[in-house]
């Protein structure tokens, strides 16, 4: 290949390709749609870690041999429960400002 392939070519579209011409456009919602989505990926992700966190401290639970094992079990699987719980409902709001955001950049354009 050479640097007179890699130029763009100074011809006009032919008819059928005329309709995919189009004028890119910045959008500045497409950058918050872009930022809501690592955020839901992260929360996602720290959603499954609590759940997972609670089902062992569950397991640990059935399995603990005295009283005080059983505490140290139930307390973690409270916290994790907790977490998970404050997780999800930010979760939620990302998810309604992504909505929110998707219905701005469907209004905004035409």
């Amino acid at each position: 290949m050479n640097a007179g392939d890699r130029r763009p070519s100074a011809a006009p579209l032919p008819p059928e390709l005329a309709a995919l011409d189009f004028e890119t456009c910045v959008v500045p919602e497409a950058d918050v749609l872009i930022e809501l989505a690592h955020r839901e990926v992260a929360l996602r992700t720290e959603l499954a870690r609590a759940v997972r966190l609670a089902a062992e401290a569950e397991d640990e639970y059935l399995a603990a041999e005295s009283e005080g094992e059983r505490r140290a079990s139930r307390e973690l699987a409270r916290l994790a429960d907790e977490n998970a719980a404050r997780t999800a409902v930010e979760l939620h709001r990302v998810l309604q400002a992504r909505a929110d955001a998707i219905r701005t950049f469907s209004a905004a354009t035409p």
